[in-house]
């Protein structure tokens, strides 16, 4: 509902009915008791969807413009294209409509089938271990929440979108969004960029397969899950062991884990602590 102040006009009196026009959108009020001629009342109206009715704009056709050929109106922050009718040319005034403004697509919903079919994919692709939940949920409310909107996604993750937008197939549905974004396809991890620069350490197989060893022991069973650990120890590296940066990355609160700093004085002792979920800081 939207608050309106209008002026009943002569010759009206309480009971009677008059019309009048609000944004474009023709209203029919009746006269409240005890109003008459010149008073204000106060309105609660009900405008269509996607706001008011479409306005009139007066434009003029620019230079190299000719019937048949279109060019673009901007208008408020709404960009739209006109034909140029017959009988008009370059330097004559259109009035032309500027179409009211699209409500925002709605938030698609975040649902356990949606956290079961992206788990399904991801574990049939995974050599060993099984997918991290916690990140495929995180995928997938991001997904949702942005209608499926990729730039908008990987903003919110701290992504750069340019990988991602050349492999639209790994992207279509968010169940497969999610289940490849675990399995690291998109590799546009960036993280906290504008941050100041840190020394970068080099990833190397005895550090993944050092990690792995340590998670492993203290699992009763199972194996640790492989792609996790390397995408920890990948976020550990670029930002040369710095904590605070490396949970921002992951998007992770690193208040409790700097608490601990004994589970984060190496890469590998890092990634394993991680994967064994003894940081618990998962937003």
């Amino acid at each position: 509902m939207t608050e309106v102040t209008v002026t009943v006009p002569d010759g009206v009196y309480a009971g009677q009915e008059f019309t009048l026009e609000y944004e474009g959108t023709q209203l029919s009020v009746i006269c409240p008791d005890g109003c008459g001629p010149g008073d204000a009342i106060n309105l609660s109206i009900d405008l269509p969807p996607g706001g008011a009715a479409a306005r009139s704009v007066n434009v003029v056709v620019p230079d190299g413009c000719f019937p048949g050929m279109e060019f673009t109106v901007e208008f408020e922050g709404t960009a739209f294209n006109i034909a140029v009718p017959d009988g008009v040319g370059p330097g004559m005034e259109l009035t032309v409509e500027v179409p009211a403004a699209e409500a925002p697509p709605a938030a698609m919903e975040v649902t356990d089938e949606m956290v079961d079919e992206a788990f399904r994919r991801a574990k049939s692709r995974m050599v060993s271990g099984k997918p991290d939940v916690d990140i495929l949920r995180w995928c997938l409310v991001l997904y949702c929440q942005n209608s499926g909107d990729m730039p908008a996604i990987f903003a919110a993750m701290g992504d750069d979108p340019a990988e991602a937008l050349n492999k639209p197939t790994y992207c279509d549905t968010p169940e497969k969004f999610a289940a490849n974004y675990v399995l690291g396809y998109f590799k546009v991890r960036t993280g906290a960029a504008a941050a100041p620069a840190t020394a970068v350490m080099t990833f190397t197989n005895e550090m993944y397969q050092e990690a792995f060893k340590k998670a492993q022991s203290r699992m009763a069973s199972g194996k640790p899950d492989g792609d996790l650990l390397r995408w920890c120890l990948t976020a550990y590296c670029s930002h040369g062991g710095d904590i605070a940066r490396v949970f921002a990355a992951m998007a992770d609160d690193p208040a409790e884990a700097l608490k601990k700093p004994t589970y984060c004085d190496t890469p590998e002792k890092f990634a394993a602590n991680y994967v064994l979920g003894y940081f618990k800081v998962r937003k």
